[in-house]
């Protein structure tokens, strides 16, 4: 599959009135799948300059697209609860905290503590820090050489 790295990620064009309906169809499908792959990176913790430079786009667009990537996972999650689909609210609903933050699923105990982002989320868990208790039961001094 070959596709087009000059997509726009903030919206697609209107189509031309020379397209047909499957041409448009076409290239809805196009865009979705080069979105999913630009949230896969995001997920994966691909730093945003990279991503930025990867997907020709601004920080502020790829930050609008993770947060609306967000709000749609988390309303998923009440949708679920409310039709009392257990299991995949479980699913989505780690999702939406990934989503939050663009991490993997490891260090998503670690972003939960006030004021932790990804990027220190990701230096704690590098330094054997698993999750909240760990941190607080270290000595302060043992946390600083670490």
């Amino acid at each position: 599959i070959i596709v087009s790295r000059s997509v726009n990620t903030n919206n697609i064009q209107t189509a031309k009135k020379e397209q047909t309906e499957e041409q448009m169809r076409a290239e809805l499908c196009t865009h979705r799948f080069y979105v999913s792959l630009i949230l896969c990176d995001m997920l994966h913790e691909v730093p945003m300059a990279k991503l930025e430079r990867k997907y020709k786009t601004n920080r502020g667009s790829l930050q609008t697209l993770m947060k609306t990537a967000q709000m749609f996972a988390n309303m998923m999650v009440g949708f679920c609860k409310s039709m009392q689909w257990h299991y995949l609210e479980h699913v989505l609903s780690d999702y939406t905290k990934r989503l939050g933050f663009g991490i993997k699923p490891e260090i998503a105990p670690l972003v939960e503590i006030k004021g932790v982002q990804a990027a220190r989320a990701r230096a704690l868990w590098n330094a054997g820090f698993r999750d909240a208790k760990g941190i607080a039961n270290t000595d302060p001094d043992m946390m600083v050489r670490k």
